[in-house]
């Protein structure tokens, strides 16, 4: 087995394997995640950016409406 570094990183928990790594090969992935993971995002944020990028969100009229919708949501 010979060794092939690089660097990814990860977006909605996949990495693209550079194009000079041959189809239909066997490969051991070694993961180095960093000790701080408190930037890593919750499931909640991930659902919600996972929504943005499929076009599931809410539209508003104005700002005005997106504050007041938000307002209420509060009381």
């Amino acid at each position: 087995m010979q060794p092939i570094e690089f660097q990814a990183t990860a977006f909605q928990h996949t990495i693209k394997i550079p194009d000079y790594v041959p189809d239909g090969i066997s490969f051991r992935v070694l993961l180095l995640v960093e000790d701080n993971l408190a930037n890593v995002p919750n499931a909640e944020t991930i659902k919600a950016m996972e929504d943005v990028n499929n076009g599931n969100v809410q539209r508003y009229d104005s700002l005005e409406t997106m504050w007041a919708d938000l307002d209420s949501e509060d009381a």
